[in-house]
């Protein structure tokens, strides 16, 4: 077990490096279970969801403590996106790995690119870079139910890190009055999403090989889940001392880079 030690610094880096972006750690535990560690890609999307649950379990702790969570819109965007979690995990053992892989990778090339693109219009509107600034949000009072709903699809299928779907979603909404409750609203969400989509995604199949291969899930689980837990409570701190001028520059070309290697894996196999 203790062969798996290198999982509880990997996975404090890889909790800094999500909290700091606003990228759930899906997108990054994805392709180390699947490439690094060699596992199936149904057991890495898996594996993938269920260590995020240790990292936004403890965001959700710590958003619980500081009561930064607004229930009301939380309850309201969960209605829609639950369901959708619980459809898309159910039919995406129904789907070919190679399709699975290549929608994992999609979203990873349309994220990154967005990521990108806003940069680049923020370059051209202000002449230059500038990631802190805010720009005041108008607000409103809608419920976006079909991003809800299409986040908590992506979220059950393709083990999609959808804070970035929901949170500009809650921002602009009347009744968030600090960022912070627009944040911790979507740690729930997506907390909730996420072990959804861990029970979900369990078939007769998945089962056999995590019973099979339980010595080094656990094993594998034993080191990442702590580190995430621990970077989740480090990374928001952390984040505030590092250098963010060019953070969303460098996590969109990573998550460019990220897509085209499970593009690349899945072609191979």
């Amino acid at each position: 077990m203790l062969e798996y030690w290198y999982l509880f610094p990997t996975g404090v880096l890889v909790a800094v490096v999500a909290t700091s972006s606003s990228i759930g750690g899906s997108m990054f535990w994805m392709p180390i279970y699947l490439m690094v560690m060699g596992l199936d890609a149904r057991v890495a999307f898996w594996m993938s969801l269920l260590t995020m649950l240790f990292g936004f379990g403890s965001g959700v702790w710590r958003n619980v403590r500081a009561d930064t969570i607004d229930w009301t819109l939380t309850r309201a965007y969960l209605w829609v996106a639950a369901p959708a979690a619980a459809l898309g995990a159910a039919l995406s053992t129904r789907v070919p790995e190679a399709g699975l892989l290549l929608g994992f990778a999609a979203f990873g090339f349309g994220l990154g690119t967005y990521m990108l693109f806003d940069q680049w219009r923020m370059v051209r509107r202000s002449g230059r870079l500038d990631p802190d600034r805010v720009e005041p949000a108008r607000q409103h009072e809608r419920i976006y139910r079909g991003v809800g709903f299409l986040a908590g699809l992506l979220q059950g299928a393709v083990a999609a890190s959808t804070s970035t779907m929901l949170l500009p979603c809650l921002l602009g909404h009347r009744r968030i009055k600090h960022h912070a409750t627009a944040v911790g609203s979507t740690v729930v969400v997506v907390f909730v999403l996420s072990m959804l989509a861990v029970t979900f995604r369990i078939d007769h199949a998945l089962w056999d090989v995590l019973v099979r291969e339980r010595t080094p899930i656990l094993g594998m689980l034993a080191f990442a889940g702590p580190g995430v837990i621990l970077g989740g409570q480090l990374g928001p701190r952390l984040a505030q001392r590092m250098p963010r001028r060019w953070l969303s520059l460098y996590v969109g070309l990573l998550l460019l880079g990220v897509g085209g290697l499970v593009v690349l894996n899945a072609f191979r196999t």
